[in-house]
C-alpha cells in the first residue's frame, strides 16, 4: 500500500516546518483563515506580498469583480479567496517561495456563480470542467436513470450522451462510477 497517498496525508501547514499556507473557511460565516508554521491566523494576518498576488488574481478575472462589487474591498478579497481556496488539504495554496498557487477543486456550493469565473478551477493538471460540465458530472453522481437527468439538466439524450463521453475522456475512465469515483477523489464531487 502506497503510504504516501493523498487520503492519509496530513493537513498542510499544521506543522512547525510548513512554510507555505494552506487557506481554510470556516463554510457557515465564509470567515477565511490560514495555516502557517503550523499557527493558525486570520485572513487579515495574511502578508502582503501573498495579498497583492491576490488582488492581481481578482483584478484579471472580469466576472468575480462584477460578482463582488457590492462588497468592500476587504470583503472582497476575503470572499474571492473563499470561493478559491476555502478547502483544506494537503497541498499547499501559497508555495514555500511566496507563490500563490492555482486555485482547489473546493466548491463553496453547487451553484455559487464563482464556478464561471476564469480564476476558478475544477479539474485538475490536464484538464479543466466548464460549468455545465460540472452540473452533469452532479447529475451522473445522484445514480439517477437518464430520462431523469435528462429531465432535470433539461436536455436530450443526445446531449447528455456526449457529455457523458466528454467527461469519461476527461476523468480517462470508461464508466459513470468510475467517473464517480475519480472525480470524488479529485474533490470535485463533495
Amino acid at each position: 500500500m502506497n503510504t504516501n497517498s493523498r487520503i492519509n496525508a496530513p493537513v498542510y501547514g499544521l506543522s512547525p516546518s510548513d512554510k507555505g499556507i494552506e487557506f481554510y473557511a470556516d463554510v457557515k460565516s465564509h470567515r477565511m483563515y490560514f495555516l502557517q508554521n503550523g499557527i493558525r491566523k486570520s485572513f487579515d494576518q495574511l502578508p502582503i506580498n501573498i495579498a497583492v498576488q491576490l488582488l492581481h488574481k481578482l483584478g484579471n478575472d472580469i466576472k468575480a469583480q462584477e460578482d463582488l462589487s457590492h462588497l468592500s474591498q476587504n470583503e472582497k478579497m476575503e470572499r474571492f479567496a473563499f470561493c478559491l481556496y476555502g478547502g483544506v488539504d494537503h497541498t499547499p495554496d501559497v508555495d514555500e517561495n511566496g507563490i500563490l498557487l492555482e486555485s482547489e477543486n473546493f466548491r463553496c456550493s453547487n451553484n455559487c456563480t464563482c464556478l464561471a469565473w476564469s480564476s476558478k478551477t475544477i479539474g485538475d493538471n490536464t484538464f479543466k470542467l466548464t460549468r455545465r460540465e460540472i452540473e452533469v458530472l452532479d447529475a451522473l453522481s445522484t445514480g439517477q436513470i437518464d430520462l431523469v437527468l435528462i429531465d432535470e439538466l433539461n436536455i436530450s439524450q443526445s446531449t447528455l450522451n456526449t457529455h457523458r463521453k466528454n467527461l469519461f475522456n476527461k476523468f480517462n475512465v470508461q464508466s459513470t462510477t468510475a467517473l464517480v469515483m475519480k472525480a470524488s477523489s479529485l474533490k470535485i464531487i463533495q
